[in-house]
């Protein structure tokens, strides 16, 4: 969204996805937002939330949350 080398990048995120819940395959839709914070030498810290849309297998929604550290080679 800003530029590449910006101290806090915010973006969003939307596709499909997949996975096994409870032995079972399922498929569903997320939909997020994140921050990306850039530290020195291409060291990021990623946070990032996601709505997670049950698309078929499982019957509920819910959400993840995940925090993540990058570095560029």
């Amino acid at each position: 969204m800003f530029k590449e080398k910006a101290k806090v990048n915010p973006f969003i995120t939307a596709g499909i996805g997949a996975g096994y819940f409870k032995n079972q395959f399922a498929a569903y839709a997320p939909v997020g937002t994140g921050l990306q914070f850039r530290f020195n030498q291409g060291a990021y810290l990623i946070l990032q939330m996601q709505w997670r849309k049950a698309l078929t297998g499982i019957n509920q929604d819910y959400l993840h949350y995940s925090i993540g550290f990058a570095q560029s080679a």
